[in-house]
């Protein structure tokens, strides 16, 4: 019986963005980069802006993901955990502990969150 492949959507900000699937890297964490080789397209908004949409496979894996928000390049790194449809964004160091299999995925989202920005905190008179 064939089964229909499931496929996690994440959407970023275009033009200007990004998505490497990230391998298995070597032990001092560097990371091997492949570009999104997975299905992708375009969709533009009601406010006439553009999402590039990637339906990445329902499967254990990282990405890094680069896209410029508010005119500014940002870089962070996601999980995608097979069989759940969330998008979990967690820091670069849990990537690289992934990337050298150290721990399971499951774990590392768990472990290493992505952490909020310091100027997420700074107050709105500065």
């Amino acid at each position: 019986m064939e089964t229909e492949e499931k496929f996690i959507e994440l959407r970023v900000a275009y033009p200007g963005s990004r998505v490497f699937a990230i391998g298995i890297g070597c032990l001092t964490g560097s990371f091997k980069k492949l570009e999104n080789p997975f299905p992708r397209r375009y969709e533009r908004l009601p406010d006439g802006s553009e999402q590039h949409l990637h339906l990445l496979p329902d499967y254990d894996l990282t990405y890094e993901v680069e896209e410029v928000v508010n005119g500014s390049r940002t870089c962070w790194y996601a999980a995608t955990l097979e069989c759940d449809p969330t998008i979990h964004r967690i820091s670069q160091y849990g990537a690289k502990v992934y990337a050298r299999r150290e721990m399971a995925l499951c774990d590392v989202v768990r472990e290493y969150p992505e952490r909020p920005s310091l100027a997420d905190f700074r107050d709105e008179e500065d």
